[in-house]
């Protein structure tokens, strides 16, 4: 259930065969930094189709691989790119179908589709299948690097990659909603809402129930979302038709530690996103990135107050770390941007942005200057983007 892993001035791109070539130079007169202008070079462009749906990123070897899911009209596919040029490694047999969700652990490409689980091996070959006929599967969720968890309609489910099986599974019966979130350090939360009551479940990994609590205080919801932020807290937005508010907890606690009201009023719809920021105001808490009603908030983990706050009119789809206080979303309407957030100044600066960008995700730190490198679909392309600010081009290692 978790709203699905990103205008301003836009300069040409050269799209040209899936190789590594000279980059070029998006400038953008709309922030600067000292005295160097915020730069966006294309380290390797791959034309791949106009039907990519999904990226991912596989980092099992030295070479990073960008997974493209293609969606077709009954039929879908996955194609491996190396991260270096662009070139195409494998492609995954044609299949009918529809693919909900890709994910990478260990080495596998997951694949939710259908009634489907699907695990595919290093060459895309089909290492695992199972099927249940009816079911809707979704919210597919890393646990360790052999075990990941998912939804299959009403129930929380744990895979092996090790046993290639279904390790267990436990039934939420006639739930009205399902959410789950897999906590750092070996637990897995389930987020249950039914006959207007939400009631909250914690796990082991072992599929021992830790805790049960009934979330009275959040009665007035009628949608929520779960969010890790810890070993041991969590965030969770919730919003009704009129209010939309985001919450920590931690693991056991009845009550909030913390709590935000982020709209109000009619029509505040299901529009809030929610993603955990590296600890930039230095007091040793996570900060948190969140969208909701128009605005952009940078909120302090530790005291839930607001470092910075700009308006963003556009829902944002996908946010990432860059580097630093770097970072990139992906707004509706096909938006990629870059900004830099200082949180001392209460700023958040706008550095660059490329229209017509259907999809992103971080890749990996390909010339080693600190900052990850991007993978995004566009206009059919998949390209490979670095954001620069200096005067050097990237060099981008063999």
């Amino acid at each position: 259930m978790r709203p699905v892993i990103l205008t301003a001035l836009v300069l040409c791109l050269l799209l040209v065969p899936p190789v590594a070539r000279s980059p070029l130079s998006e400038h953008s007169p709309m922030a600067m930094l000292g005295e160097v202008r915020p730069r966006t070079y294309f380290i390797w462009t791959s034309e791949v189709g106009a039907n990519i749906s999904a990226l991912a990123a596989l980092r099992a070897s030295e070479v990073p691989e960008v997974l493209a899911l293609a969606n077709g009209t009954g039929t879908w596919q996955i194609l491996a790119l190396s991260g270096q040029n662009g070139s195409l490694l494998a492609s995954s047999h044609i299949r009918r179908g529809y693919v909900r969700e890709i994910g990478t652990l260990g080495g596998y490409t997951i694949v939710l589709a259908n009634a489907s689980l699907i695990i595919l091996g290093p060459s895309l070959e089909v290492a695992h299948e199972d099927i249940w006929p009816g079911s809707e599967l979704r919210d597919l969720r890393p646990l360790t690097s052999e075990e990941f968890a998912f939804v299959r309609t009403s129930s929380l489910c744990c895979f092996s990659l090790a046993n290639m099986s279904l390790s267990w599974s436990y039934s939420f019966g006639d739930a009205d909603l399902l959410d789950i979130e897999a906590m750092p350090g070996g637990r897995i939360l389930a987020l249950e809402l039914e006959n207007k009551s939400w009631s909250l479940y914690s796990f082991w990994l072992n599929s021992t129930l830790e805790a049960s609590l009934e979330l009275t205080w959040l009665s007035w919801a009628s949608w929520a979302d779960l969010i890790a932020y810890n070993t041991t807290c969590f965030l969770l937005a919730a919003l009704n038709t009129t209010t939309c508010s985001l919450y920590l907890l931690g693991l056991g606690q009845d009550e909030p530690s913390w709590s935000m009201t982020l709209a109000q009023g009619p029509g505040v719809g299901r529009e809030v996103r929610v993603f955990p920021m590296p600890d930039l105001d230095g007091d040793g808490y996570i900060d948190v990135f969140c969208w909701s009603a128009g605005r952009i908030r940078v909120i302090s983990g530790a005291r839930g107050t607001v470092l910075c706050s700009v308006e963003h009119d556009t829902d944002v789809i996908s946010f990432c770390h860059i580097g630093d206080a770097y970072f990139c979303l992906l707004s509706a309407g096909d938006v990629l941007k870059l900004l830099r957030v200082s949180w001392e100044l209460g700023e958040v600066s706008w550095l660059w942005s490329i229209n017509d960008v259907s999809k992103a995700c971080p890749l990996a730190d390909l010339d080693g200057d600190g900052m990850v490198d991007l993978v995004a679909v566009r206009r059919g392309y998949v390209t490979c983007i670095w954001g620069s600010y200096d005067d050097e081009g990237p060099l981008v290692k063999a």
